[in-house]
């Protein structure tokens, strides 16, 4: 999959040395929470458009970008204050994590995203809380996406 990138991502890929830092932004949100939590892969506070992220420790494993292949991602998100478990916990169906990539420089330039998953099969434990990031619901899909039946379609029978 083909990516547009700034100038100036592609000149902090491609440099041998740089000074440019990609920073991750995870918003967690659901129609039960009165505001959305968000955080950042940082050490200070970052402002993106409009929009302040906490600093907060956590993993995001990007999901595969082979032709034709539909995997998941990986969420692993420090569990320090037990905020996001109480949280996760009050809800009934699974939020929706939305991910973004940008430049500490430029925090309004979104350099990869926004990646929108549901998070699903969580578990938590003292130290941690992981989850599968899944890109929908494929299996509440309905393959084929109409019946053909004689109600709906006399003329064919």
């Amino acid at each position: 999959m083909s990516r547009t990138l700034s100038n100036a991502a592609l000149q902090a890929i491609y440099s041998q040395e740089t000074n440019q830092v990609f920073l991750v932004l995870l918003e967690i949100d659901h129609a039960d929470l009165v505001d959305p939590i968000r955080v950042v892969s940082n050490h200070q506070a970052i402002t993106s458009n409009g929009q302040t992220y906490v600093p907060y420790a956590f993993e995001f494993d990007p999901p595969d970008e082979r032709e034709g292949v539909i995997t998941s991602a990986k969420l692993i998100i420090d569990n320090i204050d037990r905020t996001i478990v109480a949280t996760i916990r009050s809800l009934t169906t699974p939020p929706t994590v939305t991910v973004s990539i940008i430049l500490a420089d430029s925090p309004d330039v979104i350099e990869a995203g926004p990646l929108t998953f549901l998070l699903r099969n969580v578990t938590y434990d003292v130290e941690t809380v992981s989850g599968d990031l899944i890109y929908d619901e494929l299996d509440n899909l309905n393959i084929p996406g109409d019946t053909f039946n004689p109600v709906d379609f006399g003329g064919l029978f």
